[in-house]
């Protein structure tokens, strides 16, 4: 682990991984398990920013995996992919497209599925943090 900056509001780390299983205990906001179809070619980077309210992180995979999730139940996740050059992957099922942000139940338990290297981030916040920052950014909750 690296830490790039640490303060009581906000903090930052970078990650690297060739243990999948290390990656899914390092993931922020929810308890996951990675399984990959060739764990001898899996490298993996993380990278988290934590404020007090808010969490970012992104990740960088190389490899076909599935991964299972449970998400913290007290934080609303928000998955999106980064860049539009992407194997497949589908969350709950349905595919996840370049643009489109996931929205995860907090507590839920999902799948996501990959089908080759790939690159995704996500946010979450507190329910409140959510429903405070949507109703000023469209009017309502």
């Amino acid at each position: 682990m690296t830490s790039i900056a640490q303060s009581p509001a906000a903090s930052s780390s970078a990650y690297t991984f060739t243990d999948p299983d290390l990656l899914g205990q390092t993931i922020r906001g929810a308890n996951a398990e990675f399984v990959v179809h060739d764990s001898r070619g899996f490298h993996a980077d993380l990278r988290r920013v934590a404020f007090e309210r808010l969490w970012m992180q992104s990740g960088q995979e190389s490899v076909a995996r599935v991964a299972w999730a449970r998400n913290d139940p007290t934080r609303a996740p928000l998955i999106f992919l980064v860049g539009t050059d992407q194997s497949q992957i589908t969350d709950y099922g349905m595919e996840m497209v370049p643009g489109e942000i996931h929205f995860g139940n907090p507590g839920a338990t999902h799948h996501m599925r990959t089908t080759g290297p790939c690159r995704w981030g996500a946010i979450s916040l507190t329910h409140e943090e959510l429903a405070s920052t949507a109703k000023a950014i469209i009017g309502r909750e």
